[in-house]
């Protein structure tokens, strides 16, 4: 349309700095009959600035269970870790959020708490005679573990294990 007259005028910032959530993991991954554990969130400086006393909050179930202040350098990394109460089971909804501007979107992390007191092992054994699964899960109070022979499985068993191993398993029918 030769009625309207355009202008583009490119704003540019003079400040290029973000604050964003890299990574977070458990420091035990299977939290064990409540031993204690800890949250550890590693925060990325992309600016060529140092930030200070950045701010970083974690919910879990709409609860604030921990808050803290970090600094941060230019173009670098810095981790907080929060301790997490060791009475906790099941499934768990968390959230990391922090306050940057002027770039907001990425300021909340989301992730899941899978809390089990015992990780449910099945091993579907062979017709071999002996096996080195049943030493390598035989730490009770981490695995239940049980063994079955492959000529006859119990299915139901099978359904609720987190991990199934075929131990020298020919064939299966």
């Amino acid at each position: 349309d030769t009625t309207f007259s355009f202008s583009l005028i490119p704003f540019r910032s003079n400040v290029q700095s973000n604050v964003f959530i890299d990574t977070a993991y458990m420091e035990n991954p299977f939290a064990v009959g409540g031993e204690p554990n800890a949250l550890t969130v590693r925060l990325y400086n992309d600016g060529k600035e140092d930030r200070r006393q950045i701010n970083l909050r974690l919910v879990i179930d709409d609860l604030q269970v921990g808050t803290s202040n970090t600094d941060i350098p230019g173009n670098g990394v810095a981790e907080v870790s929060f301790s997490l109460s060791p009475g906790m089971q099941g499934i768990h909804k968390a959230t990391l959020s922090l306050a940057d501007a002027p770039i907001s979107f990425d300021n909340e992390f989301y992730l899941v708490l899978n809390f089990t007191s015992r990780i449910r092992v099945v091993s579907i054994e062979g017709n071999t005679g002996t096996s080195v699964i049943p030493t390598i899960f035989g730490n009770s109070k981490l695995f239940d573990f049980d063994s079955q022979s492959f000529t006859n499985i119990d299915y139901s068993v099978i359904s609720k294990a987190d991990l199934l191993i075929l131990d020298e398993v020919s064939r299966l029918d």
